[in-house]
């Protein structure tokens, strides 16, 4: 698991809809739990709560981050405008309901380092 500087160990791409109370946990979560270099991007899916504002207070006290707003809901497949960014050595999907906890990046990478032909793992099989 090496990555450069320049190269995150992770690429997170985190789907909303919808959930601003939510959102704003994973974020909090995500950002207070990751332990190795990552980057973010948050893809909203068209929202008409206040998750587009629980967004940009997110993006001003962390500004290196990234959003992509979409205007119609994809579904799914909204995740593939966040990965067109990935960088990361590991490519983690989240939705905007989970809290993460202290150790969680550490224990899914470790995985892969154990199973060297491991192709994808759901933290939550």
């Amino acid at each position: 698991m090496n990555a450069t500087r320049a190269q995150p160990v992770l690429s997170s791409v985190v789907l909303n809809w919808n959930r601003s109370h939510l959102l704003k946990l994973t974020l909090e979560s995500f950002l207070d739990t990751v332990s190795v270099p990552f980057e973010l991007t948050i893809v909203d899916n068209a929202s008409t709560d206040d998750s587009r504002d629980v967004i940009a207070n997110f993006l001003a006290k962390h500004p290196k981050h990234r959003f992509v707003g979409l205007k119609n809901n994809l579904g799914g497949q909204a995740l593939n405008y966040g990965f067109r960014y990935a960088t990361g050595l590991f490519h983690h999907v989240s939705e905007n309901d989970i809290e993460y906890r202290p150790g969680w990046d550490t224990e899914l990478l470790g995985k892969f380092d154990a199973f060297p032909d491991l192709g994808q793992l759901s933290p939550f099989g």
